[in-house]
């Protein structure tokens, strides 16, 4: 599946290969909500690798406000994919990356 483990640490590239696993079992995913800003609604977007990797590069990068949209915005994204096993994964991941000393 798409575990994390602890001592990899948490890198744009584990993001990505998480994403990529699920695009490459073939399964669409839609935008619901992202642009710029992350509340503009673009739905039926087909997201590519490449926004992936940009996503993922820039998410140490945003506050953390901006981070729980990004993990709703997965989570949404994957619920339909693969059940509750990637949904645990990647809130899991997701939330190894946000800064809580930073509220």
């Amino acid at each position: 599946m798409c575990s994390v483990a602890m001592d990899e640490g948490v890198t744009s590239e584990v993001i990505y290969g998480i994403v990529v696993q699920v695009l490459q079992q073939g399964k669409t995913l839609t935008i619901t909500q992202f642009n710029e800003n992350l509340d503009k609604a673009i739905p039926g977007e087909f997201i590519s690798q490449n926004l992936i990797l940009e996503i993922a590069g820039g998410f140490n990068a945003l506050p953390f406000r901006g981070k729980v949209k990004i993990i709703r915005w997965l989570v949404m994204c994957l619920d339909f994919v693969d059940g509750l096993n990637i949904l645990h994964n990647i809130y899991e991941f997701f939330f190894q990356l946000l800064d809580y000393d930073a509220l």
